[in-house]
């Protein structure tokens, strides 16, 4: 999804790919996903930042699953070491 916002703004209008052309990857998703719509859809920026914006709040919501997979991930792990631990005394 980086990948995709990344060659959105590669291809945006020269105001769009100024303003976020040299920002990491998450500063541009969390600055797309904030974008705030007005104007004429058929205006390149609008369409583009539309684009953007949709793009971005998807990569936010999928990074929040994998944080959260992560720790359930690390709990379970630590929950079988310590299972492990507990059945070896016996």
């Amino acid at each position: 999804m980086a990948i995709q916002i990344r060659d959105l703004i590669v291809a945006a209008p020269g105001e769009l790919r100024a303003a976020l052309g040299t920002v990491s990857s998450a500063d541009r998703a969390v600055r797309s996903a904030r974008f705030q719509l007005t104007g004429d859809m058929a205006d390149p920026i609008v369409a583009t930042k539309l684009a953007l914006r949709t793009l971005a709040r998807c990569y936010e919501a999928l990074s929040g699953e994998m944080t959260n997979l992560q720790a359930s991930q690390t709990l379970l792990r630590n929950l079988s070491i310590g299972n492990c631990r507990i059945s070896t005394r016996f």
